[in-house]
């Protein structure tokens, strides 16, 4: 009786132990997540987003890798998958700048052209940023929309009060694309003046034909 009852306990614990040693081969977290960025580090990116999908699928709050799944989908030309993830990844974190420039262009690439125009306008309404203004203006005009992207350009060269060449080169990036040469080299006149050294302006106006310096540079209009 005593031998019957130590083998149905050492079947029982063998049992527990052989449940436990089954728990134990899934790998942690920790070791899914350091495999899948060595993945990317070395560009093995299918690999990268099996990875980065195990993490997300067994941990759904974390952010931070399903933005890198969303970028790791964009690089292997997956837009639509890419953004589903990212819109997630922009919910948890919306003030994150990085996670919203992968939203926006994985939106763009899937011609998600009106969810794109209402999360860049949200954004920067609510901010009021310079940045933000130009990063709206810029997808705009990939996006085919000029009128608006003209609209959110000027909007954020008004924010910026003639301080700063960024907004200034923006629109002369728009003029240029839409074919406004005079316009183009204003702006990039307007940008040499808030910044007589600035690198860009200066380049962009010589290939242009003309000599950059104090006296060509041109006070922005928004200039208070």
């Amino acid at each position: 009786m005593r031998q019957a009852l130590m083998l149905a306990l050492v079947v029982l614990v063998g049992g527990q132990m052989l449940v436990l040693g089954g728990c134990s081969d899934r790998r942690a977290l920790t070791v899914v997540r350091d495999s899948g960025d060595k993945a990317f580090r070395f560009q093995r990116y299918e690999n990268a987003r099996e990875e980065y999908a195990e993490v997300v699928e067994r941990d759904p709050t974390d952010w931070r890798y399903r933005a890198r799944l969303g970028e790791t989908l964009l690089i292997l030309g997956r837009p639509v998958a890419a953004r589903e993830h990212l819109a997630i990844a922009h919910e948890l974190r919306p003030q994150d700048d990085e996670i919203l420039e992968d939203y926006a262009r994985a939106m763009l690439a899937s011609e998600d052209f009106d969810t794109l125009h209402a999360v860049l306008t949200g954004r920067a309404r609510q901010t009021q940023a310079v940045e933000d203004y130009i990063r709206l203006g810029t997808y705009d005009l990939r996006a085919g929309d000029a009128d608006s992207a003209e609209r959110a350009l000027i909007t954020a060269a008004n924010l910026d009060q003639g301080r700063n060449p960024e907004p200034q080169l923006a629109l002369a990036d728009f003029y240029e694309t839409v074919g406004d040469e005079e316009q183009a080299v204003r702006r990039l006149r307007m940008a040499l003046h808030t910044d007589i050294e600035n690198r860009e302006a200066n380049e962009r106006l010589r290939a242009k034909g003309y000599i950059p310096g104090p006296t060509f540079a041109l006070p922005p209009v928004e200039l208070r």
